[in-house]
């Protein structure tokens, strides 16, 4: 019997072949996507019927003032896009290196400011002295 028994105990259960109910899985997925189909249709009637409830004359035009780089006083351009600031600098850097009129009629001009400074500096120094 203790013989027996120890065939018994050693015995190991015969393993079971590991698959997946391939059918079942398929038939869920298929199910899910018909659903998900059918989700997605009546989502879109009941958005388009609010929106005709919403909008009886229907949409609104496009306003004229899309696409302009400023309307009122936002900036409507992308900040890569925009190059008025850089424009701009570019004036007054011109503006502060080189002679002009700033006003003909009263005999105003401006002079670039190293010239500017290196005058001021001479009728400071000049004064010290």
């Amino acid at each position: 019997m203790s013989d027996m028994n120890s065939n018994e105990h050693n015995a190991q259960p015969e393993q079971e072949k590991e698959s997946l109910p391939y059918g079942k899985v398929v038939l869920v997925g298929v199910f899910a996507v018909a659903l998900f189909t059918v989700s997605f249709i009546w989502v879109i009637r009941i958005q388009s019927g609010i929106e005709r409830e919403s909008m009886p004359q229907g949409r609104a035009a496009i306003p004229s003032q899309i696409g302009l780089l400023e309307i009122n006083i936002i900036n409507q351009a992308q900040f890569a896009q925009d190059h008025r600031a850089a424009d701009r600098q570019s004036e007054s850097r011109k503006t502060l290196s080189t002679y002009g009129w700033v006003n003909r009629g009263k005999n105003v001009i401006h002079i670039p400011v190293s010239n500017a400074m290196e005058t001021y500096l001479k009728t400071q120094g000049a004064g010290e002295k």
